[in-house]
């Protein structure tokens, strides 16, 4: 009878080198992990900011002129540029602080000033508005973020009345105001960068030499009628970005004459 014998090779365990070998296993397994995450986390601690080229370019089509004036959009905020075509920007989100947005549609255009809260690490993308010139801002979703204001005044002050403005929107405001207004008589299409104003008034009981308001909003519900009113002092007046969907809120102290955003 032929056939093969079977070996056995027995080595001599040693628990301790067992132990501690995959020690090093895990330890080289969890080093690579954190290699690997770092740079992102790292990256997600700054708010990024892009202009959409595709977009503008793809609605622009064949038309060169266009698309040169495209090209000459310019973004600065802390001290970096953005244009179609450039890098995307990186800006640390300082909670509370207001940053300022200038930005020109056009070589021989003047600097507009848009200010702005940038609270978080988000993306967010300039996007052409075709309709009407100018941009819109888009959040992580590629949706235009809706700007949306609450106006009150600090203290108790029965002796003057305020409206609030969010572009041709308004809301007369006082010291028990809650109510959030909203975007109001104006095409959808719109860019959504918005005037946002507060400013003391005085009802008119006629139309002579007076401005007359026909987009008033009351508990979220634009009224049926038009009134007018006298501007007697402008306590703000500003272009505004929004950021997040949360309402910009104003504040208003009457005794310091002091404006405070959130």
């Amino acid at each position: 009878m032929t056939g093969y014998k079977m070996r056995h090779n027995y080595e001599k365990r040693n628990p301790l080198s067992e132990i501690l070998m995959a020690f090093k296993q895990n330890a080289v397994k969890q080093l690579i992990f954190l290699l690997m995450i770092i740079p992102t986390f790292v990256y997600s601690q700054n708010a990024t900011f892009y202009a959409d080229t595709g977009w503008a370019f793809k609605d622009a089509g064949n038309d060169k002129k266009l698309k040169a004036r495209l090209m000459e959009m310019e973004w600065k905020i802390r001290g970096k540029t953005l244009h179609f075509g450039s890098e995307p920007i990186e800006i640390k989100p300082i909670p509370g602080k207001i940053d300022t947005l200038f930005y020109k549609h056009d070589n021989n255009a003047d600097w507009d000033t848009i200010l702005c809260m940038i609270k978080e690490p988000r993306s967010y993308k300039f996007i052409y508005n075709v309709c009407c010139g100018g941009f819109d801002v888009a959040g992580e979703n590629k949706h235009r973020i809706q700007l949306t204001s609450m106006f009150r005044i600090k203290g108790m002050d029965n002796n003057h009345t305020y409206l609030g403005t969010l572009g041709e929107a308004g809301i007369i405001v006082n010291s028990s105001s809650a109510d959030t207004l909203r975007p109001g008589c104006r095409s959808a299409m719109s860019p959504n960068i918005f005037e946002i104003g507060l400013s003391e008034i005085e009802i008119c009981r006629d139309t002579n030499n007076c401005y007359l308001g026909h987009c008033l909003f009351e508990k979220g519900k634009e009224l049926a009628y038009e009134f007018a009113y006298r501007t007697i002092s402008e306590k703000l007046k500003i272009l505004y970005m929004p950021l997040s969907e949360n309402p910009v809120k104003v504040i208003y102290d009457p005794n310091k004459d002091r404006i405070k955003l959130e």
